[in-house]
């Protein structure tokens, strides 16, 4: 399918409500009923969209005043589409294996869709949890881990800093 024939961002809208609102329907407005998942919270790739649905309703548990908003413009070429997210909420219950924080939350990510006939056959998500603030701490205290030599190309500590601690002026 050329970029031409597929409305980008009309289906990165409907893909993106298919998440938001966790509906089974919405998800067969724009997946084949044999679509395939995985991303960071499935041990497994799931398979179908009742199981797509369900997925999508434990994220709608764990943030209960879930959003999902576009975060650049989603972009298409022959059979596969990239749809950039953030999803903002109030972390309430379990997510990813992490017990609700009461912590508002942005999370920022990116699907790569596979495409048949307009319609996703496989989708992978992309996002990271430290950006959220979720990770855990260094083992090694912050002045120690400065002074310490890396393996890593610069001389900085490995591992990313969330940006929470950023915000606080935490620095590794």
């Amino acid at each position: 399918m050329s970029t031409t024939a597929l409305d980008e961002q009309g289906f990165a809208a409907r893909w993106r409500a298919a998440w938001a609102s966790a509906d089974r329907e919405d998800f067969a407005a724009c997946c084949s009923a044999g679509v395939s998942y995985e991303d960071p919270a499935t041990p497994e790739p799931i398979e179908g969209l009742e199981a797509l649905a369900q997925h999508a309703g434990r994220y709608r548990e764990a943030f209960p005043d879930l959003r999902i908003e576009p975060a650049g413009q989603a972009v298409a070429e022959g059979g596969f589409a990239c749809v950039p997210w953030r999803l903002l909420g109030t972390h309430r219950g379990r997510f990813a294996g992490i017990p609700g924080s009461g912590r508002f939350v942005i999370i920022q990510g990116v699907h790569y869709l596979e495409l048949r006939d307009g319609r996703v056959q496989r989708a992978r998500g992309f996002y990271d949890l430290y950006d959220a603030g979720y990770g855990p701490e260094p083992s090694v205290s912050r002045p120690a881990a400065r002074a310490a030599p890396s393996a890593r190309a610069g001389g900085s500590p490995p591992g990313p800093t969330p940006r929470s601690a950023r915000r606080r002026g935490r620095r590794r």
